[in-house]
């Protein structure tokens, strides 16, 4: 029986199924912008909001994979810019991502043993020139976090060992310690379906949290990896201590703070704490996109189920709700 026929979202105070959506439009109009240019072959606001982002190294992580995508997929744009500025070191930091991006797509994402093996040879070696454009970027913009972030994207990728990618683990920290995208690249390096381990994955994730309370949540990001094969891997203490953290924060609406609200939803669920979940999927509204939905074969249909069972096992909403 599918629970979300009887946990109507509206009693709970929570936006209606039908709004629920896992793709969102950009929410900066410059950004916007610039990517609806670019598509257009037109480059020259995307190069104006990449340098715009100088500084803001989260936000950079964010406008640079984004105009990246579409460099990945057609890069005549990306020509014309280095016609105009072939030294720009923002655009050889654009071109270093985009070729990451690229590669994935080659790829796709399917487990090695699913993956044909012509696509895992062309992954290789459109990382290999990945590799290539990201040591070209470090070298240009020597300041910037961003090229190794991209880095350790690559990394995972061609299974660097662990002494290789802790020298770019040094680069990306030295510039930006607390950088939360690069963290989350870091924590797929250290998990069990790539370079790593549970155990590695979660001690790593300790060691962020402990570092910035911007990373506070990332041992609830680390449990999920861990779930499948650890049926208590929500109910550690370090997750634990990891949520309090998360549900003591005022509420941002923001792509980082959704994340982290919809990591402790698994958590609060596995650990039968109904009515919280409640809280954060209000909280959450109509958001079923990025992480750790996009984990989910049907991240829609994942936000929704949990949902219902959450309001049902909660039992009677309060008028607060």
């Amino acid at each position: 029986m599918d629970p979300r026929k009887n946990a109507d979202p509206a009693r709970w105070g929570l936006v209606a199924n039908g709004d629920v959506r896992e793709h969102f439009p950009e929410r900066e109009p410059a950004l916007t912008f610039a990517l609806s240019e670019a598509r257009f072959g037109r480059w020259r606001h995307a190069a104006a909001v990449v340098a715009d982002s100088w500084g803001d190294w989260d936000r950079r992580s964010h406008v640079v994979g984004a105009v990246a995508d579409v460099g990945a997929h057609d890069d005549g744009w990306l020509n014309r810019w280095r016609a105009a500025h072939p030294d720009d070191p923002h655009l050889a930091v654009v071109d270093a991502e985009a070729w990451v991006r690229l590669a994935w797509a080659v790829r796709g994402t399917a487990p090695d043993w699913e993956t044909a093996d012509e696509h895992l040879r062309a992954f290789q070696r459109v990382l290999r020139r990945a590799e290539a454009a990201v040591e070209h970027a470090v070298e240009v913009a020597p300041d910037d976090p961003t090229p190794w972030w991209s880095f350790t994207e690559i990394a995972c990728g061609l299974s660097f060992d662990h002494d290789r990618f802790g020298r770019i683990w040094a680069g990306l920290t030295a510039r930006a310690p607390a950088h939360r995208a690069g963290h989350d690249r870091a924590l797929g390096y250290w998990s069990e379906r790539w370079c790593g381990s549970h155990d590695l994955a979660t001690a790593f994730a300790e060691r962020a949290a402990n570092t910035s309370h911007l990373l506070a949540a990332l041992p609830l990001h680390a449990a999920l990896e861990s779930a499948a094969d650890d049926p208590v891997a929500w109910r550690t203490p370090l997750v634990h201590a990891a949520l309090d953290a998360v549900l003591a924060r005022d509420h941002v609406d923001d792509r980082a703070s959704r994340t982290d609200r919809g990591y402790a939803v698994l958590a609060l669920v596995d650990n039968h704490r109904y009515a919280e979940a409640v809280d954060q999927f209000r909280l959450l509204g109509p958001h079923a996109d990025g992480e750790p939905w996009r984990h989910f074969p049907d991240p829609k249909e994942a936000f929704l189920d949990l949902r219902a069972e959450a309001c049902l096992r909660a039992g009677r909403p309060t008028r607060t709700s």
